[in-house]
Parts: structure tokens; sequence; C-alpha cells
């Protein structure tokens, strides 16, 4: 099957609409769920560091190892919610803009319900 993302001015019959109308919803969905990558990093980057912390608590000399691990899950969230974030937003506008135009699309067939 061909992908739809750049076909033009073919017109679909309903069932097809809709099909497709539910794909780039879904699409559109994934996208604002990426878009909150930040957040989520940022959620990560505290528990990391309260991580760090408790092992600078319970240790009576910590060494610089002893606090690796917070600080590497504390870099590894924000960085990974950094990368997703233009993903998401990249989904998110094309999705809109299939959506836009499939509503802005006239529906073929002769038993077509007029706009």
């Amino acid at each position: 099957m061909e992908s739809d993302l750049f076909q033009g001015s073919q017109k679909l019959e309903e069932p097809e609409r809709v099909a497709r109308r539910r794909r780039w919803t879904i699409w559109l969905w994934a996208g604002i769920l990426l878009s909150l990558g930040p957040v989520f990093g940022l959620l990560g980057t505290l528990l990391g560091m309260l991580h760090s912390f408790r092992v600078i608590e319970s240790l009576k000399a910590p060494r610089p190892g002893d606090l690796a691990v917070g600080v590497y899950e504390s870099l590894f969230a924000t960085t990974a919610g950094l990368i997703a974030l233009p993903i998401g937003v990249g989904l998110v506008v094309l999705s809109c803009q299939r959506l836009q135009h499939l509503r802005a699309e006239p529906p073929a067939g002769p038993g077509a319900p007029a706009r």
C-alpha cells in the first residue's frame, strides 16, 4: 500500500477517509505525548538527583563514583526528554496538517454527502 503522506488531489471514498483520519489522529496523540518529553525528563532528573543525595547522606565519606549512578540517571532522563521534543512537535504539526487537509478535501463518489 502506497503511503498517503503526500497524495494530493486524489479524492477518497468515505471509509478510506475515516480510516486515514483515525490513523492521523493516533499519530497526533503520539506526538502530543512525545512533546511532553521534557516534563518526563525533568521528573527523571529530580529522581536521579534525589538518589544521589540519598547516597551522599548514607555514606560517611562518599566518593565521586558513589554519586555517578544518580547523576547518570539525571543526565539520561534529561537527554531523552530533549530528544523526544522535536520528534513530538514534528508529529503534531504533520498530523494537524494532514487532518486539516482531509477535512477540507471533498469526498468522492456519486453518493457522497455534500459539504
